[in-house]
C-alpha cells in the first residue's frame, strides 16, 4: 500500500513540472505593448508606450512607426538607457499616429 502511495504522488509530482507545463507558464510572460518606434543613436531601436521607453531587442522593427510587439522584458537598463524588450513577434498598428 505505500508502494503504490509513493507511486502515485511520484506520477502527480512529474505531471505537475512536465515540459509543456513550462512552456505554458513561458507563454504567460508575455506581454503586448503598442506605441510608436524611433532609432537612438549607438544603434538601437527604441519603442515610446504607455509614457514608458524600450529598448527592443531580438528582432529588427522598422522605426518611424506605430508598432504593437509582443514579448517580454528582458531585463534593467540597457546601452541605450532604458529597459530592454524582448521582442517575439511585432506587426504595423496604423490607429497609431507618430511623428
Amino acid at each position: 500500500m505505500v508502494r503504490l502511495s509513493l507511486a502515485v504522488l511520484a506520477v502527480a509530482a512529474s505531471a505537475m513540472f512536465s515540459p509543456a507545463d513550462a512552456e505554458r507558464r513561458k507563454a504567460t510572460d508575455l506581454v503586448t505593448l503598442n506605441g510608436c518606434t524611433r532609432y537612438q543613436p549607438a544603434a538601437c531601436t527604441m519603442l515610446d508606450a504607455g509614457g514608458t521607453t524600450y529598448y527592443l531587442v531580438g528582432q529588427t522593427v522598422p522605426t518611424k512607426q506605430g508598432v504593437t510587439v509582443t514579448g517580454r522584458k528582458a531585463g534593467d537598463i540597457s546601452i541605450c538607457f532604458a529597459p530592454a524588450f524582448e521582442v517575439t513577434s511585432w506587426k504595423p498598428n496604423k490607429k497609431l499616429k507618430c511623428p
